[in-house]
């Protein structure tokens, strides 16, 4: 299940996008120069996730391939770092997570509630990831964002 205040927040960042620090704005150019001299398209692509950039909404997108979503979205983060990119300009720019159909499939017959948002836009300045609880639609139970409950 998608959660929808994610979608909205999601929406809304796009809508009133911050801008890039100067050090985020050479990384961005740095991973589009990776397109070689395409406008979108794949950038990088491992077994469990593949990260592309859509010249029309001019957003970058994970496309998650496995039910393990809180790790393979931190195995992305890191590459966005990697490139250059800092905490802060891959939550506002912001970076877009979505699950691919069939792992939509899986997630739902585990009562899974995820959000397109990075990790980090949960990341205290500590470090620690502090995510908000939500209620499970389904049930009563309580369930986190991005987190398997069982």
């Amino acid at each position: 299940m998608l959660d929808r205040s994610s979608e909205e927040r999601m929406a809304e960042m796009i809508k009133q996008r911050k801008p890039l620090s100067a050090a985020d704005t050479q990384a961005k150019a740095r991973i589009l120069s990776l397109l070689k001299g395409e406008k979108s398209g794949v950038l990088f692509a491992m077994p469990d996730f593949v990260i592309s950039y859509n010249n029309t909404s001019n957003i970058f997108q994970v496309d998650l391939r496995t039910v393990n979503v809180m790790q393979t979205k931190q195995d992305a983060v890191r590459w966005f770092k990697q490139q250059g990119w800092s905490d802060e300009a891959i939550c506002n720019y912001p970076v877009m997570f979505y699950p691919s159909w069939e792992i939509v499939q899986e997630l739902g017959k585990k009562d899974y509630i995820f959000t397109t948002l990075s990790p980090t836009c949960f990341t205290t300045n500590d470090g620690n990831i502090s995510l908000p609880c939500l209620p499970d639609r389904r049930n009563s139970r309580a369930s986190w964002r991005g987190f398997f409950v069982s």
